[in-house]
């Protein structure tokens, strides 16, 4: 997974591993997260959503998550 941010003249890029972004402890630490919003998703849940990002990883290679662009010019994406 690779997360960049275009701010100006700065330019970020950071890459996280997947297996670090979807991991069991990363499931853990979710679905606790949730608890304390009230949203009630289990460990199991989330990691079986974590298997299908990556199995569609797999399929579609440099896959766009999330893509935004402010008024200023500003650039946030996160890729699979």
């Amino acid at each position: 997974m690779n997360i960049r941010i275009r701010e100006g003249g700065v330019r970020l890029r950071l890459p996280i591993p997947n297996r670090l972004a979807f991991s069991g402890l990363s499931a853990r630490v979710f679905a606790r997260a949730a608890k304390d919003r009230g949203i009630e998703l289990t460990a199991a849940q989330i990691l079986t959503l974590f298997q299908a990002i990556r199995r569609y990883r797999k399929a579609h290679p440099g896959f766009t998550l999330v893509e935004v662009r402010t008024k200023d010019g500003g650039v946030v994406e996160i890729k699979l």
